[in-house]
């Protein structure tokens, strides 16, 4: 990087808030998908289902919670957030509005 903030800094923070407008959605639909099918696994499990086994039942709530966050905090919230950095740096707008919290 150049001492005085130049063009290679511009590429790295244009990189840093672009990318992850493709990754996130992947990334999240995929640990979504991995904690359903071990969800569903652990419910098939006729001996989780006993009231002896409270670990499976605190596996089925802890999966349950990451479910709920991937399906519904990850896209209404998280991925707003990032559109709203990332947009202006693909509409070529990114050094109008910058802000110290960027």
């Amino acid at each position: 990087l150049e001492p005085d903030g130049g063009c290679e800094s511009e590429a790295a923070r244009r990189i840093r808030l672009v990318v992850p407008l493709a990754t996130f959605p992947v990334g999240c639909a995929a640990e979504a998908y991995g904690a359903y099918v071990a969800l569903t696994e652990t419910l098939k499990d006729k001996n989780a289902l006993a009231l002896t086994g409270s670990h499976h039942w605190v596996k089925v709530g802890l999966l349950g919670m990451v479910l709920l966050i991937n399906g519904l905090l990850g896209p209404t919230m998280a991925y707003p957030a990032l559109l709203k950095k990332g947009m202006p740096v693909l509409r070529g707008k990114s050094g109008e509005k910058r802000t110290k919290r960027d």
